[in-house]
């Protein structure tokens, strides 16, 4: 009992901190996209998205895997909604299949602005991504729609259980959610890095390649390979692994920008310069936040 007592204890802080460093960080990601001018382009804003959908992973999981675990679920109609709205998981897998089509998003923005450098027609640009970003959530929130039905509180289990309208329901939608969630983003960002790869690395370059035009060819090979690090390391992992995917996302792509790094710097030079210390009685130095 003690040492059930004390892995849930574990779980519980693992995934606090788990969530914690989600909210932080990609809070932080869509403050310097939406506060500095030079932040607003298209990638970026597919970031900002990825953001939103990684914290709204971490928002709902913590319901169940950290307050369900200290607090007593409600039963009858109540429970039935709390299941469906908070407990039940989803709006986690609507925040984690948004951030699956948004990396697929991504994905196509780096291939697109590297195969047409100079062609905003081929080009996911701001406008088109006013159609890309909502259709995003609309196909997310399509696909987790039956839960919404069909999940309801189960007393004999003490957890949400969905109960679906036939036997066989539950293989098609396994089938389908496999598919959906997983092989498709697999094999679409795997052909599209693969291009990506073959054209940064391995396509035959002319001797006209100016100086600038080799250096954002090394950053985007950097940017590659941090992309394909993040997907093929952590996308398979299980339900604690889901809530440290959305943790790091920011991490993974903002971090590795040079113009990411740059203003984070300045916002946090600013709110370092915003405080004075001051000595008191004893000698100590305090820290007051000026305006």
């Amino acid at each position: 009992m003690a040492e059930d007592s004390l892995l849930n204890n574990c779980f519980i802080i693992a995934f606090t901190i788990s969530m914690l460093i989600n909210l932080f960080g990609n809070i932080l990601v869509c403050f310097v996209v939406l506060k500095f001018r030079d932040m607003r382009i298209p990638m970026n804003y597919l970031l900002v998205n990825l953001a939103i959908s990684d914290m709204m992973v971490g928002f709902f999981m913590s319901p169940r895997f950290i307050f369900g675990r200290m607090l007593n679920h409600p039963g009858g109609t109540l429970g039935d909604y709390f299941c469906k709205i908070l407990t039940g998981d989803s709006f986690t897998w609507t925040g984690a299949l948004a951030s699956d089509v948004t990396l697929v998003c991504i994905a196509v923005e780096r291939y697109l602005s590297i195969r047409f450098p100079h062609s905003n027609e081929k080009r996911l640009t701001t406008k088109k991504l006013r159609y890309v970003i909502p259709l995003c959530w609309t196909f997310a929130l399509g696909v987790n729609l039956p839960p919404f039905f069909y999940l309801k509180y189960d007393k004999n289990s003490g957890s949400c259980v969905p109960f679906w309208p036939t036997p066989n329901f539950i293989k098609y939608h396994s089938v389908i959610n496999t598919h959906i969630f997983f092989v498709f983003p697999v094999l679409i960002m795997g052909v599209l890095y693969t291009l990506l790869i073959y054209q940064l690395w391995f396509k035959k370059k002319t001797s006209t390649t100016s100086v600038a035009q080799r250096a954002v060819l090394k950053h985007r090979r950097h940017s590659t390979k941090m992309v394909i690090t993040l997907f093929g390391a952590i996308h398979t992992a299980s339900v604690l692994m889901v809530s440290l995917n959305s943790a790091v996302n920011p991490v993974i792509y903002s971090l590795q920008s040079h113009r990411f790094r740059r203003h984070m710097a300045a916002l946090w030079k600013r709110c370092h310069c915003n405080k004075v210390y001051i000595l008191d009685n004893g000698g100590e130095s305090n820290a007051v936040q000026t305006s």
